[in-house]
């Protein structure tokens, strides 16, 4: 027979081998197995997993160059090889910058048939593209956390059934609740002043029955004598069979907001009366005015018919005189 030999041909050496081999080319993960004094001996990683620094057949993982464990000292981990101990997910660095890396390995205490203990066999996988999409989480959901914190914004849900409702953490601190000042709708309900109280259920209800969303505001007593606003938006989320599962949405404290607007109303209610009492003044005084410019006018008239004839009279003597002395 030529070309290469089938398994039934092969030593169980050079078929252990071959599987070795197949994981090797073909798993995301590697096989490496180290000596008693922790040195590696056998390191099998695909092509696309191949180490940028080299080989690391003799080496021990803490004398590799730009390692560095995520978690705990190489001490640490040095202690738990020397007790002969397993491990699990243990996840370090690999190199520094742009180009740094993260292994995750497992790995656990190898014994010869005569109970010598002989090292360690284990797996490793390239986990950066986990590692970063955490990061990138992280980064995420702290801004997250600190645009809540800003807009006063806490996101809630409600299973249905069960009615048990969920609210994020960081609103409940910020508003003053207790952990299980709103766990249920009816706990929930009753921090409503009563005339919201009876929108919100039938609000709740539309929403789990049939879907509806909801937009509203309502009044709220957080504690003894603190009363707020609250904006309440709501939604239903649906199964892959089409029932509705859960209603989930948020909830902004608006007092501040809600106040300026009641101030602003009222500004703006006093700057209307002072307008139309404004107005009404000035339509007053313009009566006023023409009242006195009527009276004025017929002072005037009157004025001008009692000097009519005086006037006449003095004007008669006058011409009178003047003839007079024109005739001497």
């Amino acid at each position: 027979m030529t070309g290469t030999r089938n398994d039934a041909a092969r030593t169980p050496a050079e078929v252990q081998d071959a599987q070795l081999r197949s994981v090797r080319d073909t798993s995301t993960v590697w096989l490496w197995e180290q000596d008693e004094e922790f040195r590696f001996t056998s390191d099998l990683r695909g092509r696309d997993q191949m180490p940028d620094d080299g080989s690391i057949i003799g080496r021990r993982r803490w004398e590799i160059a730009g390692n560095m464990p995520l978690r705990g000292t190489w001490d640490d981990h040095r202690r738990c090889l020397e007790a002969r101990l397993p491990f699990r997910d243990f996840e370090f660095r690999v190199g520094r910058g742009t180009g740094v890396r993260y292994i995750s390995t497992t790995g656990v205490p190898v014994y010869a048939p005569d109970g010598r203990f002989t090292g360690y066999r284990g797996t490793a996988m390239d986990v950066t593209d986990l590692k970063n999409a955490q990061e990138d989480a992280q980064k995420a959901q702290s801004l997250l956390k600190l645009a809540a914190r800003l807009g006063r914004v806490g996101a809630w849900t409600i299973e249905v059934p069960g009615n048990l409702v969920e609210w994020s953490g960081d609103f409940l601190w910020l508003e003053g609740f207790g952990s299980d000042a709103l766990a249920t709708i009816d706990r929930a309900l009753a921090l409503i002043r009563r005339r919201h109280r009876a929108a919100v259920r039938q609000a709740l209800t539309a929403c789990a029955q049939a879907g509806t969303p909801f937009d509203m505001e309502v009044r709220v007593v957080a504690a003894p004598r603190t009363a707020m606003w609250m904006r309440l938006i709501g939604e239903a989320v649906h199964a892959p069979d089409g029932t509705i599962k859960r209603i989930q949405g948020a909830a902004q404290d608006i007092t501040a907001s809600k106040n300026d607007r009641e101030r602003l109303r009222r500004m703006g209610e006093q700057l209307a009366a002072a307008n139309a009492d404004l107005a009404h003044r000035v339509r007053a005084r313009t009566r006023e005015l023409e009242m006195v410019n009527t009276e004025l006018r017929g002072f005037a008239h009157a004025l001008a018919h009692d000097l009519k004839a005086p006037i006449s009279a003095v004007q008669g003597f006058s011409g009178a005189l003047e003839n007079a002395l024109a005739a001497n």
